[in-house]
């Protein structure tokens, strides 16, 4: 008899305008790279992905319930938790049949937010601005440095990140594993014993290419926030993001450089809370 695939819900967490904007710099949608990643790490599983920023809560392909699925993957947003309009209510009502169908879930960034806010947490915007590029200095707490999503990975690292909103409140019954100087609730895990969340506020599914795309689409918002000088500015930040493989395999990238971090440079470290998840959580393949 074939083994079943495992199957994973990927929920997509941008409408399908800033989608677009992510293909038109020549990126992914975060939905798609998710899939992608996923395929990587634990080959043939079978992964759906759904849109309820667009698609609303009842985004399921028809057949399918949550509990047909062995994990729910959430990706991260250009949205706020805070603001109550339907790109975001639906996606509170999906997180919390998620949560109520007991789908162990992982997330990053948008997702964080998201179960936060379901599990009776506050997000707010961060009083210290905007995080983006390399959050650096993220250190495990001893719940995290013991806890399986962080198999493998430092007590202290660094990882890419686009973000202005924070965690204000944990949830009760939550558990913060990592936190830095400008984020106090880096990562946080959840479980009640039916209901399982993993999530991370930065993102270890980006790359430096991906950090690159990121800084394109944002250039406006940026340098409306002061945070560089100019275009020129953002295009040199831009450059040596994208360029970091090129001149690493040329030898032209120093231990020193802020890109060269294991957590960064490293896809099995950088990645390692996804594969845990998908590896461990969810279960081997």
């Amino acid at each position: 008899m074939e083994q079943m695939r495992r199957r994973v819900l990927i929920v997509e967490g941008n409408t399908r305008e800033v989608s677009g904007k992510i293909a038109a710099v020549g990126g992914t949608p975060y939905g798609e790279w998710y899939a992608a990643l996923v395929d990587e790490i634990a080959p043939g599983t079978a992964c759906t992905i759904v849109r309820p920023a667009d698609e609303g809560a009842d985004c399921l392909p028809d057949g399918l319930a949550l509990t047909d699925f062995d994990g729910a993957i959430w990706t991260g947003s250009a949205l706020n938790v805070y603001d109550a309009h339907g790109a975001v209510t639906e996606q509170l009502r999906l997180a919390e049949r998620v949560m109520q169908a007991g789908v162990p879930a992982f997330g990053s960034c948008w997702a964080l937010q998201v179960f936060a806010t379901i599990l009776g947490g506050k997000v707010r915007a961060n009083p210290k601005g905007r995080e983006i590029g390399i959050a650096t200095g993220i250190t495990l707490t001893d719940a995290g440095h013991a806890h399986p999503m962080y198999a493998g990975k430092p007590r202290k690292f660094s990882a890419f990140a686009v973000h202005v909103d924070e965690v204000a409140e944990l949830p009760r019954g939550a558990v913060v594993l990592s936190c830095n100087d400008m984020c106090a609730v880096q990562s946080f895990a959840y479980d009640d014993g039916d209901a399982s969340l993993w999530a991370v506020q930065y993102h270890p599914e980006f790359d430096h290419a991906t950090m690159a795309r990121v800084l394109d689409r944002l250039t406006n918002a940026l340098l409306a926030e002061g945070l560089f000088r100019d275009v020129d500015e953002v295009h040199a930040e831009m450059e040596r993001y994208s360029s970091f493989d090129a001149r690493r395999a040329a030898g032209r990238v120093t231990a020193n450089d802020p890109l060269n971090d294991a957590g960064l440079a490293n896809p099995d470290v950088r990645r390692a809370e996804l594969s845990n998840w998908l590896l461990g959580k969810v279960g081997a393949w």
